[in-house]
């Protein structure tokens, strides 16, 4: 009879490991190229003719756009020099952080370049770190 008394604790206390073991289901995370009229890109063109070359980086978690964080833009060249490097905040308004290379500044060589666009993750949110590429063509 005194064992009757604690199936009741017993059963809680399975029940409750049971939740605790359960596996948390994880966030995906993505970032989105585009242009400024809204087109998915994964390869840009731009010339010394161009005042400027701007892309618009969107951060996607579980589908759904973040604002207020950090993307990092990287472009090499060839030989896999990093010429440049942004940190751009997604905004939180839009969900995009932009960046803008102004063609004038730079002495670009002709040829495809490659861009880097990363995120670190966030820890606290459990969002997981991403990172996309794409091709950057330069002809003159």
């Amino acid at each position: 009879m005194e064992f009757k008394k604690f199936v009741p604790i017993i059963i809680v206390i399975v029940s409750m490991s049971f939740v605790a073991i359960s596996p948390v289901s994880a966030a995906t995370s993505s970032i989105v190229l585009q242009d400024y009229n809204g087109n998915v890109l994964n390869s840009f063109s731009t010339s010394q003719d161009d005042d400027c070359l701007e892309i618009l980086g969107y951060l996607y978690v579980d589908g759904e756009w973040k604002g207020g964080q950090k993307l990092n833009f990287d472009v090499f060249d060839s030989i896999g020099y990093n010429f440049i490097h942004y940190d751009c905040i997604t905004k939180n308004e839009t969900g995009y952080s932009c960046m803008t290379i102004m063609n004038y500044v730079l002495d670009w060589e002709p040829g495809d370049y490659t861009l880097r666009v990363s995120y670190g993750g966030n820890e606290d949110k459990g969002w997981p770190a991403t990172s996309t590429t794409a091709v950057i063509k330069h002809p003159n």
